[in-house]
């Protein structure tokens, strides 16, 4: 098709005719004859092709310039407008599914807080998975306690030299921390300490990813690997730090431990005290559920010599071990207070207190004690410590500033099935980019052919996308957001919020304000809510403007290439974003934890039944565990060995086990030393029941055989390695990943207890050989494994036996754990309280102050104090019970079993009471064994009510719930509820006591001296000594007279006989509610007792009305219930 006008027809026709005559100029060979021709015939030839030209070519260059321009225009428009948009759009979408899917999942399975905890904190989710049990501390558990106060920071430093695995795993379960030496150069603490301070001075401009907390003096950063070349290398230092590779070996039973804080903690100068606590939550931590709680300890390095004055760290050793939520009075009854003119005095004070600041330099003591520039203490997390203040006057100004770093277990399920979590209660300052390391990274922090700390790899091992061993970021929020912990508190919300307000540019502000103003759960999805909800209103109208401009600027044939390209672009992103998606969820380390289930499991399985006989353990009992035994738990295999009554028992073994006597006389006779020092409530030897982690009562012939088998596993190497192979292999069948199939669950488990039975059978002495030449000695008549029949056991089942003493027993010494009498003012209604003796008073009275109220102090008579046990299934009790949520009453019941969390069910009128505290139960009916001949006090009674008073008397006879007796008094007998005799003992000289006077009243006396009754010894006789007193006193407790000064008459009276003696009731509590008689005019009004004259017995009484009036006696006074 031609594209010419029809007005240049003839000059083409002229065109034509001159090409033929040229052609037939060029066929006949005359070309260069007609060489005017030929020019003549180009020129035509050149004009036209440049009319063609410009009429023709030009146009289609100009309409291809116009197009290209256009669709370049659309191009970048649909950037702009279309592809940001959709990815931003795709991005939020695809962060909202993670979320919302797989890590709601993930976050699920941390859910701990949620699913409740009792009034003291226990949470109910992990009732059954206990390892440990509660355990109450006294001054005795400080493992540095009576030892020389100037040389117990050396008991934790670990040798420089031959510095092995088991010997930094015994300081540190045995106290709690260890010091380790020259951790870094000096060069390298001088270097990183000149950069932090060069960050104090600028703290108010740091952003929140580094200063993580400030307050009371003190500032910690969280420090990242590229900040600065001093971290670098104090990392590094530290991953070729041999004693630090040894100590992580010897906890978690190999040293490439998992990494969860590198920051910094600073003290500065005019700090004060922190209070003494522990970084991990007890009631959420590895040491209680050893199996579900990632075990955590930190170090804390000098970054200067820091003396005690300058804050070094202080410890309070052996509390790692403890469930006291405060161990203030334990261990720092004297705190460091002074006046510039009493320095030395307070220095000598806070040196008597158990915990101290820890030391390097040899010298445990406020005054000198230093923990070098470079050197280190590592702690259980459990352990009680604090930060001290910073008034070191020798180094004014200076800040006390330590390099912190803290190792956790590193998990492998695919093994062992080890799901555990961080532990609850602590948080960790750490920045979100060093998450997921372990300690084999730091032997790589300045190599270059690793790139474990380097971006992108940093954030990929942070993230949790690469597999790791170690725990990634998204965990330690997982476990934070699920529980609301710290930066993911209620009262934090308000505050995130406002800050993100703050950051211009960051965020949108409607995008980041959600409508909850204090529950995260719900906060964050609203977030990205909003981030899609805005994504797709910019989304929406750049399509619609890519759309409306792309088809006006594209030419008519261009428009389906427009649209192809829109839809190329929108499947490419999402593509991408579903790849993303499915990659993270399916192939990421933690998409692999949610796809395999494993998020699903729990360390223990289903829930198992309550056995019988639970009880709550002592810390003088042997305990005999069923949870630990894996290679993953490392050192807290052992956490039993170091049970003080594991280790008593474990000694005796040790030290009697070599002995050539028969297996049988061995255990007698170590059972027999083990029993000697607590005859009064001998220890027993308990069982961890595998289903719930409930400890029992073993049964006589069980412990026996147990005993036997401690024996064997010390005289022959061989059998210990057996039997612990054994014990692994069962704990594996029990609850490893194959627990749940039929081969572990019964053909395993029946194997192995087989294997262990016929074990230790075969290697037992054989029948008839048993007791063979054992001399009598060795034989016991009245063990605690084999009790005599002849006994009649009232109460519950564990003997204790019915004590005799001729002086104060020594479970009555201060600190000491008993039963004391409880009731209002001298009103004892039969039940017994929790306490501890606090002193023995000159007038022979036993000053107890309760656990229920540590405020509530008495002054008892001895007899109403008594050696305490913990209840066991079976005891009568009385319980608080709280009914509408407001009211508390006492009430009775019996104990249906006791956790090992230290709460109790109780049955009570048809019904179970759960999670009763140990402080709202006391005992009802005290556990004796009470035999005919038996010497006792006895209440006296008229007319069948009690007169508050107590004689002499015996038993004449046992039934189950009563008793006949005797008194000594008189030839009367009368029958005798369990709660109205109790144990006798002697009064001595200077005992306060009540005796009868010629009218037949009692009155206040004390005891000046006591001595054989004349009429007693004239009756028997010089040679009458073996003969036995026809009272039936057979026990070598002959009569007594006494000389006593009566106080209400000022009058002292000669050779009162014994039966003219009781013990006196014990005082009036401050607070008691009374009718008093006022002036003794006979009247009686309502009123308190506002103080008690303890030496005369008296009483000051402030009167309801207002009235106030002093040294009331007794007799004035009745007690109002």
């Amino acid at each position: 098709m031609s594209l010419a006008s029809p007005l240049l027809a003839p000059a083409n026709a002229a065109k034509a005719e001159a090409a033929t005559a040229t052609a037939e100029t060029y066929n006949s060979s005359t070309i260069l004859s007609a060489p005017s021709a030929v020019n003549i015939d180009r020129s035509l030839l050149d004009s036209d092709d440049e009319t063609t030209a410009a009429n023709n070519g030009g146009g289609k260059s100009k309409a291809k310039g116009y197009r290209a321009s256009r669709i370049a225009l659309s191009i970048v428009l649909e950037i702009v407008l279309l592809v940001i948009p959709f990815t931003l759009l795709t991005t939020a979408y695809v962060c909202q599914e993670l979320y919302l899917g797989p890590f709601v999942a993930y976050l699920d399975s941390f859910r701990i807080m949620d699913k409740g905890a009792d009034h003291r904190g226990y949470y109910y989710s992990l009732d059954q998975d206990v390892t440990y049990y509660h355990r109450h501390c006294t001054k005795e558990d400080i493992t540095t306690f009576g030892i020389n106060k100037t040389d117990r920071s050396n008991l934790l430093i670990l040798p420089e030299e031959n510095t092995t695995a088991e010997i930094a795993q015994d300081i540190m379960m045995t106290h709690g921390a260890v010091i380790l030496p020259q951790v870094l150069t000096t060069e390298t603490a001088i270097n990183l300490r000149s950069y932090l301070e060069s960050r104090h001075e600028i703290q108010d401009t740091l952003s929140w990813q580094e200063k993580f907390w400030t307050g009371i003096n003190r500032l910690s950063l969280g420090l990242g690997f590229d900040d600065d070349p001093s971290i670098q290398q104090a990392i590094h230092e530290i991953g070729h730090n041999p004693m630090i590779e040894a100590t992580l070996e010897g906890l978690f039973g190999e040293p490439d431990a998992a990494i969860v804080e590198i920051s910094t903690l600073t003290s500065l100068h005019g700090a004060e005290n922190q209070g003494l606590h522990s970084d991990s939550d007890f009631f959420g931590s590895s040491l209680l559920y050893g199996r579900t709680f990632l075990h955590s300890y930190t170090m804390f390095v000098a970054l200067q010599d820091t003396t005690s004055r300058m804050g070094a760290t202080t410890v309070c050793p052996g509390t790692h071990w403890c469930a006291n939520p405060d161990m203030e009075e334990i261990c720092l009854p004297f705190e460091y207070e002074y006046q510039e003119e009493d320095v030395q005095e307070a220095f000598d004070a806070y040196n008597e207190n158990e915990a101290f600041d820890v030391s390097s330099n040899g010298i445990t003591k406020k005054e000198g004690g230093v923990l070098l520039q470079g050197d280190a203490m590592m702690f259980n997390q459990n352990a009680f410590h604090r930060g001290p203040q910073n008034d070191d006057p020798t180094f004014k100004d200076t800040n006390r500033a330590m390099f912190i770093v803290t190792f956790v277990n590193k998990r492998d399920f695919e093994k062992y099935g080890d799901v555990r979590q961080q532990g609850m209660g602590t948080y960790y300052y750490q920045r979100w980019t060093m998450w997921g390391h372990s300690f084999s990274d730091f032997r790589h922090a300045l190599s270059s052919k690793h790139s474990f700390w380097k971006q992108p790899w940093a954030t990929l091992k942070a993230l949790g996308i690469t597999a790791s061993k170690a725990v990634p970021w998204p965990e330690h929020v997982a476990r934070q957001l699920a529980n609301q912990m710290d930066f993911f508190m209620e009262d934090e919300l308000p505050d995130f919020k406002a800050y993100m307000e703050l950051i211009d540019g960051f965020v949108v502000p409607y995008v980041q304000q959600g409508t909850s103003s204090d529950d995260w759960h719900e906060y964050i999805p609203e977030v990205f809510g909003n981030f899609v909800e805005a994504g797709l209103y910019v989304y929406q109208c750049g399509l619609l403007a890519v759309l409306v401009i792309g088809l006006l600027l594209s030419p008519g044939g261009t428009r389906l290439s427009f649209v192809k390209r829109l839809l190329g672009f929108h499947l490419i992103i999402a593509g991408i974003g579903y790849g993303i998606f499915y990659g993270i969820q399916e192939y990421s380390f933690l998409g692999q934890k949610i796809v395999s289930n494993e998020i699903k499991v729990t360390p223990f399985g289903t829930s198992g039944i309550i056995p019988d006989a639970t009880t709550l353990p002592d810390r003088l009992d042997y305990l005999v565990g069923s949870r630990y035994d894996a290679d993953f738990l490392g050192s807290y295999n052992r956490a039993l060995d170091y049970q003080p009554g594991n280790k008593a028992l474990n000694q005796l073994v040790q030290e009697y086990g070599s002995s050539d006597l028969p297996l049988d006389c061995l255990a007698n006779l170590i059972q027999e030393q083990w029993d000697t020092p607590r005859l009064s409530n001998p220890p027993r030897m308990l069982l961890q029941d595998a289903a719930t982690g409930y400890w029992t009562v073993m049964k006589d012939a069980a412990t026996f055989e147990y005993l036997q088998r401690l024996i064997l596993r010390r005289q022959q190497p061989l059998i210990q390695y057996i039997d612990k192979y054994l014990l692994q292999a069962m704990a594996d069948a029990r609850f490893g990943r194959r627990r749940e199939t039929a081969m572990a669950k019964y053909q395993t488990m029946a194997l192995l207890e087989d294997l262990q039975g016929r074990f230790v059978s075969t290697l037992s002495l054989p029948k008839g050989e048993t007791g063979r030449n054992v001399p009598a000695s060795f034989l016991r008549s009245k063990s605690l494994l084999h009790p005599t029949s002849s006994t009649t056991a009232v109460g519950l089942r564990s003997p204790t036996k019915l004590l005799r003493p001729t002086s104060t027993p020594h479970y009555l010494s201060p600190g000491s754990r008993v039963w004391a009498a409880s009731g209002t003012g001298a009103i004892w209604h039969g039940s017994w309280e929790a306490a501890r003796v606090v002193e023995k008073l000159d007038n022979g009275l036993i000053k107890v102050v309760y656990d229920k109220d540590g405020m509530k102090q008495r002054s008892l008579a001895p007899m109403l104090v008594q050696p305490y046990y913990h209840l066991v299934q079976g005891d009568k009790v009385e319980f608080l019970y709280s009914y509408g949520g407001q009211t508390w009453d006492w009430r009775e019941g019996e104990v249906d079993s006791v956790s090992p969390l230290g709460t109790y069910n109780v049955q009570t009128g048809g019904r179970v009471i759960s999670r009763i505290g140990g402080d709202d139960i006391r005992a009802r009916v005290l556990r004796q064994e009470l035999q005919s001949g038996d010497v006792i006090w006895a209440a006296v009674s008229e007319n069948g009510t009690p007169t508050g008073g107590w004689t002499k008397a015996s038993i004449v006879e046992t039934a189950e719930d009563k008793v006949l007796v005797k008194f000594d008094d008189s030839d009367l007998w009368e029958e005798k509820k369990l709660t109205d005799v109790q144990p006798y003992f002697t009064v001595e000289e200077g005992d306060f006591v009540e005796v009868r006077l010629h009218d037949g009243s009692w009155s206040g006396a004390t005891i000046e001296a006591a001595f054989e009754s004349t009429k007693d010894k004239n009756r028997k006789g010089d040679d009458s000594e073996d003969s036995e007193d026809e009272s039936g006193d057979q026990d070598g407790m002959g009569k007594r007279d006494f000389d006593v000064y009566v106080h209400q008459y000022d009058e002292e009276l000669e050779g009162v006989e014994e039966h003219e003696i009781r013990p006196l009731l014990p005082l009036l509590a401050v607070g008691a509610r009374v009718l008093a008689n006022y002036a003794d005019e006979g009247t009686w009004f309502p009123g308190t007792v506002d103080e008690v004259n303890s030496y005369h017995r008296t009483y000051n009484v402030k009167y309801d009305d207002g009235d106030f009036e002093t040294h009331v006696i007794r007799d004035r006074l009745q007690v109002q219930s």
